[in-house]
């Protein structure tokens, strides 16, 4: 999966997001958030695509925790 990392102006409290991320996902975004992670989709889209698709990143995180904690060799 491709991981983007972002900056948020202090000032403006503005952030770019990437052009591959914008046409996927489009011009009007949702944010869901919570203490420590968001979830940004398209409006409106249907939330159990919506679900299928965070499924997906949790199961890539979770990859990365298991690889994480294997010894390197």
């Amino acid at each position: 999966m491709v991981e983007f990392e972002v900056n948020v102006n202090r000032q403006q409290r503005l952030v770019y997001i990437p052009k591959k991320v914008l046409e996927s996902l489009g011009h009007s975004l949702t944010i869901l958030p919570d203490s420590n992670a968001a979830i940004l989709y398209p409006t409106g889209k249907d939330p159990e695509t919506v679900v299928e698709s965070v499924q997906l990143l949790l199961q890539d995180l979770q990859f990365r925790v298991r690889s994480k904690a294997r010894p390197q060799k």
